[in-house]
């Protein structure tokens, strides 16, 4: 909500006669780098997302943004049953682990007008990022009394380079543009600890760092 209320804020102060706001909805993937993401993921983690942006200067926005991502797979440990559904399709019967990714920014964005229609840009942010660990050894069952969930926070920043293709009327009220960008993200990992027990018992951690690939359809006006 505190997002969206930071959202509405920048859409408030726009003036009604220049293209000092941008809405951008994005796709994208996140590169996993180091071999725990494998117990997830055999690869890049797909995100998808928002960013609104409010010209400060000339040629530079401040942004704010959220991005979400989910994986998990089944864990097969050495020989582990198969079974075989109703369709044929092969499930190996193991726990089931699962990541689910939030990540709020707040960057800049700088951009130069080539062509009306042409404007690279470079982005900067600082990223928060919001990891929830789950680990179910039967997931059909609702309310597994083995099942464990962990929360973990971490901050990092990317760095990005880019482009818009607009819609021709650099005059116009309203423009439509594709975006395409890519970077690189680092930060620190996600460390997920039980705090159930009397001490503290770490359960494990992931790296945030790699390069990362956007796109998607913006709106400015």
């Amino acid at each position: 909500m505190m997002f969206i209320a930071l959202c509405l804020s920048l859409l408030s102060t726009a003036s009604a006669d220049n293209n000092g706001i941008e809405v951008s909805l994005e796709g994208g993937l996140m590169e996993t780098s180091g071999s725990k993401w494998d117990l997830f993921s055999d690869g890049a983690l797909i995100t998808t997302g928002v960013r609104a942006g409010k010209r400060l200067a000339e040629n530079t926005s401040v942004t704010l943004g959220w991005r979400h991502a989910a994986v998990g797979s089944t864990l097969v440990i050495g020989d582990e049953e198969i079974i075989y559904d109703d369709y044929g399709y092969e499930e190996p019967d193991g726990p089931y682990l699962g990541i689910v990714l939030d990540q709020y920014s707040l960057g800049a964005k700088h951009t130069w007008t080539v062509k009306p229609w042409f404007q690279p840009y470079v982005t900067g942010e600082a990223i928060l990022s919001v990891g929830h660990f789950l680990m179910d050894d039967d997931p059909d069952k609702e309310g597994n009394s083995n099942e464990i969930r962990r929360g973990a926070v971490a901050p990092g920043g990317a760095a990005t380079v880019g482009m818009d293709v607009l819609s021709f009327g650099k005059d116009a009220r309203w423009r439509v543009a594709l975006f395409v960008e890519s970077g690189y993200q680092t930060g620190f990992a996600l460390k997920f600890v039980d705090r159930t027990q009397k001490n503290d018992i770490p359960v494990g951690d992931l790296p945030l760092q790699g390069v990362v690939t956007r796109f998607g359809l913006s709106a400015q006006f």
